[in-house]
């Protein structure tokens, strides 16, 4: 999940024997707030009472259909395809987005492939992770999500490989530049519901952090809409 991403989708319960007449009127969200506690470093709830439980008998209006709950939108520079995007350390361009699988009807689409390129821009051999050697430098590239009309979205980390600039695994000299295609497939993608934004993150907290590496310039991230081009 994005960061104040979202998610739709139908959750199917099943049991033998229903009677249609017999209409559900609740359901209860359990989150496991004992073992999220004892992970200091993940996000916290903010409340004790985190469990959700909803009256399917009665509809929100109004304000209350409105909230957005809390969520909060990262920061980031925006941009349109074919746009160059910099952050001082890394420059990017999306450049296509193709279906997936490619001849298959909108609804039988499970995913979308965003053909990108990018370029190292500072004068070291640059590793995409957080590794490195001498003469060496990380860059704490992060993740990328796949933003749709709806509000759906869906991580590079969700399909085998990860995300491709990350898993190649190799150091980029100074100038060295790269072109992939990067896959987002997930349930919760179809291709009625075409992408609108792609969110590229890094970690800045780690890289800005380190002493005698490449920094970031804020805000690092980036936020490229896909319906415009440059």
């Amino acid at each position: 999940m994005a960061p104040a991403g979202q998610l739709t989708y139908k959750q199917v319960f099943y049991r033998q024997n229903v009677d249609p007449s017999d209409k559900p009127k609740s359901i209860d969200i359990i989150f496991n707030g004992a073992q999220l506690a004892q992970e200091k470093s993940k996000p916290q709830f903010t409340t004790s009472n985190y469990n959700f439980h909803f009256n399917l008998g009665c509809t929100a209006t109004g304000a209350l259909a409105n909230a957005e709950g809390g969520s909060n939108q990262i920061n980031a520079t925006p941009g349109c395809m074919n746009q160059w995007m910099s952050n001082g350390v890394w420059k990017m361009r999306v450049t296509a987005i193709s279906a997936v699988p490619p001849d298959a009807k909108p609804e039988d689409q499970n995913g979308w492939r965003v053909t990108q390129t990018w370029v190292n821009i500072t004068n070291r051999k640059l590793w995409p992770g957080g590794l490195y050697g001498p003469g060496q430098a990380p860059s704490n590239v992060s993740d990328e999500f796949l933003a749709t009309e709806s509000g759906n979205n869906a991580s590079s980390f969700n399909v085998v490989g990860g995300f491709s600039l990350g898993s190649r695994n190799v150091v980029f000299p100074p100038g060295s530049s790269y072109t992939f295609s990067q896959l987002f497939a997930g349930g919760g993608l179809n291709g009625n519901d075409k992408p609108v934004r792609l969110l590229v993150t890094f970690n800045t907290k780690i890289q800005n952090a380190l002493p005698g590496v490449p920094h970031y310039h804020m805000p690092a991230n980036f936020r490229i809409d896909l319906t415009c081009s440059k």
